[in-house]
């Protein structure tokens, strides 16, 4: 894989050694998208057509520790960091130009404790997720 050129949290440029990209993809259980990737455009893309950025790297991560990785990885290299949940930010802040955009889009899941009455889902549900889980125990 080829060295990056990324934004960092001042919003200067660094170069990202193509190795630790590879190193995060292995890393995580998800993919790890470039601009070269297939999926990429579809990755980047939110609601609002008139917003178009372009993330030096997405990460969609599928468990809490590719989260963590994706963090470290992102302070490693002091890039700047966008977190995108379901993709309806009213300012669409959830994908950053030039930086680390993690993605929960394919993170799924809900754990419901009906003994407590308490009801935990993943960053991405949509409004109809919590009702469902109060009806769905299982």
């Amino acid at each position: 894989m080829a060295d990056l050129t990324m934004k960092t949290r001042s919003g200067a440029e660094t170069t990202v050694p193509g190795g630790d990209v590879k190193e995060l993809s292995t890393a995580l259980h998800g993919p790890v998208l470039t601009p070269q990737s297939g999926g990429y455009d579809a990755a980047r893309s939110v609601w609002n057509a008139m917003v178009d950025r372009r993330p030096g790297v997405i990460a969609e991560c599928t468990t809490p520790p590719d989260v963590v990785e994706a963090v470290n990885f992102a302070r490693a290299h002091a890039l700047l960091l966008a977190v995108r949940g379901a993709g309806h930010n009213i300012a669409c802040n959830e994908v950053c130009d030039g930086g680390l955009t993690i993605s929960f889009s394919q993170m799924s899941g809900r754990r419901v404790d009906p003994q407590n009455g308490r009801a935990r889902v993943v960053p991405v549900a949509r409004l109809g997720t919590p009702e469902e889980a109060r009806h769905n125990t299982g």
